[in-house]
């Protein structure tokens, strides 16, 4: 699963469906039909925002049946409210744990991405970025399952999107 740039369900065991559609680098169209929004702050006061958008299997938004169903739930729900931050704590740690010389951190323009550094060499905000999308991939498919989509049915882009670094 690449956090930050391609999220979809199915990434937790047992999901409902992966994405095989390309998601957009930022948050200019499509992400302007954006099912689900909201501001995170992260530690260091730097502000950055979740986006969620149900898509079909080409990336477009022409829904139907399942889809149409999670875009509306997502829509009319506070995902935020359903997100476990704490076990997003837990799994990024195992994670850590598990990969210690590759991991996930921020880059200059906000974006949360793959590094192969050591996950001793992550700040904070770059903590706290992955367990916010860890615990927003896992909302998005507990999402999909209330709705009843089953494997293959519905494809979601996810994402958290930070401020670039100015100076």
């Amino acid at each position: 699963v690449a956090l930050g740039s391609v999220v979809a369900i199915g990434g937790l065991a047992g999901g409902v469906a992966v994405a095989s559609t390309m998601m957009p680098q930022g948050f200019d169209d499509p992400w302007a039909e954006a099912d689900y929004t909201r501001g995170v702050t992260l530690p260091s006061g730097r502000d950055c925002e979740i986006r969620i958008m149900v898509v079909d299997d080409a990336g477009n938004r022409e829904l139907s049946g399942s889809s149409l169903e999670l875009s509306q739930w997502f829509a009319m729900n506070d995902v935020w409210a359903l997100m476990d931050l704490d076990a997003a704590r837990e799994q990024d740690q195992a994670e850590a744990n598990l990969h210690p010389d590759q991991t996930l951190l921020l880059d200059e323009n906000g974006r949360l991405g793959d590094a192969q550094v050591s996950a001793m060499d992550r700040t904070p905000d770059d903590v706290y970025a992955n367990v916010v999308s860890l615990a927003m991939a896992a909302a998005v498919d507990s999402a999909a399952r209330e709705v009843g989509a089953q494997p293959g049915d519905v494809f979601v882009w996810d994402s958290i999107r930070c401020d670039a670094v100015v100076g």
